[in-house]
């Protein structure tokens, strides 16, 4: 086997013309052809974050009024529940959203992406879509491994980038249990499901958790950087979902 690698002289490597550092979707965190983890418990709003995430990308507007975001093609996909209950959460935003957005859905059926070959009509019209970034609800249901399978990760979100090589990822998961330790690795090792090894490769991971408060009817969700590679970890956010859209 022929050993795919390149051995550099450290100052020349130094002054490489290397290409610039790629784009920032949402800066400061999500870059072009990252991976993002986003995890917390069923009821936590994990959806609902997500579709507020795809009407600001679509118009390129600030993230919750916080983040600077590139105008981008994202690509919804919604393999968790099915089709009819999915379009309550989209509907109250469809016009928002525009059709720079895609939804594809799986109507609660598991979608096995190591399995799907590149010739897959539904495939092929994504490739020719495009996205930017992509929404995957949930991690759980794209794959057919153990999740404590060490080398199952590499594998799904590789087969991932395969099909769509160019293209940012945001993949939801379900928390196996909460936590509230304040170390990280100890909240990825405890909260995360399927371990630690699913997070080894993510580029930034964030938990939320739901916030209930008493005498306050308002859904307050809140979000807590856990790993950013592209920078600092932001400080914790808490966001209140808007009762007319849902987001």
């Amino acid at each position: 086997m022929t050993l795919h690698a390149t051995l550099y002289g450290a100052a020349i490597f130094a002054e490489l013309p290397l290409s610039e550092r790629p784009p920032l979707l949402v800066d400061p965190f999500i870059a072009a052809g990252s991976i993002t983890l986003l995890f917390g418990a069923p009821s936590a709003g994990k959806t609902h974050l997500t579709i507020s995430m795809a009407t600001t990308l679509v118009h390129g507007t600030p993230l919750w009024g916080i983040y600077q975001t590139q105008k981008s093609r994202v690509l919804l996909v919604q393999a968790d529940m099915n089709t009819a209950a999915y379009q309550e959460r989209i509907r109250p935003n469809g016009a928002t959203l525009t059709n720079d957005t895609m939804i594809l859905t799986t109507d609660g059926f598991s979608l096995n992406i190591c399995a799907i070959k590149p010739t897959d009509p539904i495939i092929v019209a994504v490739r020719e879509f495009a996205p930017d970034i992509v929404f995957v609800d949930t991690l759980r249901k794209v794959h057919a491994f153990d999740e404590i399978d060490n080398t199952a990760p590499d594998r799904v979100y590789g087969a991932w980038r395969t099909l769509l090589p160019n293209a940012a990822f945001v993949f939801l998961n379900h928390t196996r249990k909460l936590s509230t330790h304040p170390d990280a690795t100890k909240m990825i090792s405890e909260s995360f499901r399927g371990g630690g090894a699913w997070a080894a490769s993510a580029d930034t991971i964030i938990a939320q958790r739901r916030i209930r408060r008493a005498n306050n009817p308002a859904w307050l969700t809140r979000l807590q950087f856990v790993r950013t590679r592209s920078c600092q970890e932001p400080t914790p956010i808490l966001l209140r979902l808007n009762e007319s859209t849902l987001l």
